[in-house]
């Protein structure tokens, strides 16, 4: 009688296959928001695992702000300090019940809007030659179109012999550059206050920020044609 042959494989291979099928480490990727954010707006990060099982615990830290949400989860909400004036947050995630062999952290960086303060003025000129004012212009809109959430704000003294309204051809000067560059008008407010002599002031404010003048009549660049 012919009796089947049995084979042996030895219990150290096997062992060898189990970690290999069971104990794989996946690989850990925190996400974080597109683009810049604005001091005291909401950031949301995620963390995007392989495949492993289900019984997976979150700690989450930020390096600034307050976590409002998601703690313990894999994804997390937080808000930042409107304040603080930091110019990036970093969240960090460490993950329980990952193989011990395998590593259990990762983190990841999202940039914050520098905080503008209305009172201070990002350029300053007197009168000057119009391809002068023109290259100043450039700078200007080049600088906003890094951040599309800010506002221009042109404060412009005037002199008395000046015309006190939209028609004022500084403000037509600064409107037929800004057109010329197709640059969006609806992002730039002017603001006419008699002095002794022409001056031009640029502010770059948040959305929502008060004029940087007292007493001065508002131009919005939307309205104008």
């Amino acid at each position: 009688m012919n009796f089947p042959k049995l084979f042996l494989i030895p219990f150290g291979i096997l062992l060898i296959a189990g970690a290999s099928a069971f104990g794989q480490c996946p690989s850990i990727t925190v996400i974080g928001p597109s683009g810049v954010t604005k001091a005291g707006d909401e950031m949301k990060f995620r963390v995007e695992i392989g495949a492993v099982g289900p019984q997976l615990k979150y700690s989450w830290t930020v390096s600034d702000g307050t976590i409002v949400e998601g703690q313990g989860t894999s994804a997390l909400r937080l808000i930042t300090d409107s304040k603080s004036g930091v110019a990036i947050v970093t969240a960090s995630v460490t993950i329980e019940g990952l193989p011990s062999q395998c590593e259990k952290s990762a983190s990841e960086t999202a940039p914050i809007a520098e905080r503008l303060e209305c009172g201070t003025p990002t350029d300053e000129w007197g009168k000057i030659k119009p391809n002068d004012e023109r290259g100043r212009l450039d700078a200007i809109f080049a600088e906003m179109s890094n951040d599309p959430t800010n506002i221009g704000f042109f404060v412009l003294t005037i002199t008395p012999k000046e015309r006190l309204d939209a028609t004022n051809r500084r403000v037509q000067f600064i409107k037929k550059h800004a057109k010329f560059r197709e640059f969006d008008l609806s992002r730039i407010l002017f603001a006419l206050e008699i002095g002794d002599e022409e001056r031009t002031k640029f502010f770059r404010i948040p959305p929502g920020s008060s004029a940087p003048c007292d007493n001065c009549l508002i131009i919005k660049g939307g309205d104008l044609h």
